[in-house]
């Protein structure tokens, strides 16, 4: 019976402890976006990163629930390598608007907000799902950052 209860109070701490992990989903880059959308982000990233959009996939998602979508682009050949840079662009009517950028191995969106905007993670580590450094929205600089900095 002792052994009973252990397993018990063994499972039910297991639980607990899992419950302050993040939950998240992933981002699909084969995602189809607007025409307009893709030749602002094509000269967002032309002029200001020097970037060809050709290397670029484009992930689209609605980051703040507002029913319009934000776009996240990570280089083609994210799998090949050991970091990975993620862009992070809204836009506007005539113009795209940089909200961050990260580097890591994979970028996963949280299940919770800050601010009213998706908290986003991002993981350095391949073999780990559980390494990864949480990003959030700040108001103040209209850009998301790494969380306690």
């Amino acid at each position: 019976m002792k052994i009973r209860h252990f397993n018990t109070f063994l499972f039910l701490a297991l639980l607990g402890a899992s419950a302050s992990a993040h939950a998240a989903e992933s981002l699909h880059f084969n995602a189809t976006i607007p025409r307009s959308s893709f030749e602002k982000i094509k000269f967002y990233a032309s002029n200001a990163l020097g970037e060809d959009i050709q290397n670029f996939d484009i992930g689209k998602t609605d980051l703040n629930n507002d029913g319009l979508d934000e776009f996240i682009t990570r280089s083609k050949n994210c799998e090949k390598t050991l970091k990975c840079r993620f862009y992070i662009f809204a836009e506007t009517n005539d113009s795209i608007l940089s909200l961050g950028t990260f580097e890591g191995k994979n970028l996963l969106l949280g299940n919770e907000f800050r601010h009213g905007i998706r908290n986003l993670l991002i993981f350095n580590n391949p073999s780990n799902d559980f390494d990864y450094h949480l990003y959030t929205w700040h108001p103040e600089t209209s850009a998301y950052r790494k969380s306690g900095s």
